[in-house]
């Protein structure tokens, strides 16, 4: 997990959460799978391209499209939040992502954030990152390998 800066490249108020021009969040990743379609009714050909999933009370809705689909956010690594000692990368990389799926609420996980409760690593807004992907370079997460 990751936590990231992050720019929306186009700003809407919804009815779940107030999207900042700019802020912070975690970062996740998961395999889209082939021929996946995403809750925004994307297919898996989207993975041509950088996606995302979106938290559920960021995404705006716990069943399909929510308010977030289709919008851009540019996003920028910070650090690693869950490597021990916590590594923070000598360059920075950033990535527009089009938000495509939701990340379902549940538990303690990193989507989990409600209104009155942030998600473990303190944030309201949780990326999924669609990874693999030919459209986001292999040495986009830091190493300190």
């Amino acid at each position: 997990m990751l936590i990231l800066s992050l720019f929306s490249v186009a700003t809407t108020a919804t009815e779940w959460i107030q999207y900042p021009d700019t802020g912070t969040a975690t970062l996740t990743h998961y395999t889209l799978p082939d021929g996946y379609i995403a809750s925004c009714g994307c297919t898996g050909a989207s993975t041509q391209y950088p996606t995302a999933a979106m938290s559920q009370y960021a995404f705006g809705s716990s069943t399909a499209y929510g308010p977030a689909c289709g919008r851009c956010f540019k996003i920028t690594l910070l650090n690693t939040y869950t490597s021990d000692p916590p590594f923070i990368p000598n360059v920075t990389k950033s990535v527009v992502v089009k938000v495509t799926d939701l990340c379902p609420a549940g538990g303690n996980g990193w989507c989990s954030a409600t209104p009155g409760k942030p998600n473990q690593g303190g944030q309201y807004i949780n990326f999924d990152l669609a990874w693999p992907s030919p459209s986001i370079p292999d040495d986009f997460f830091p190493s300190d390998t």
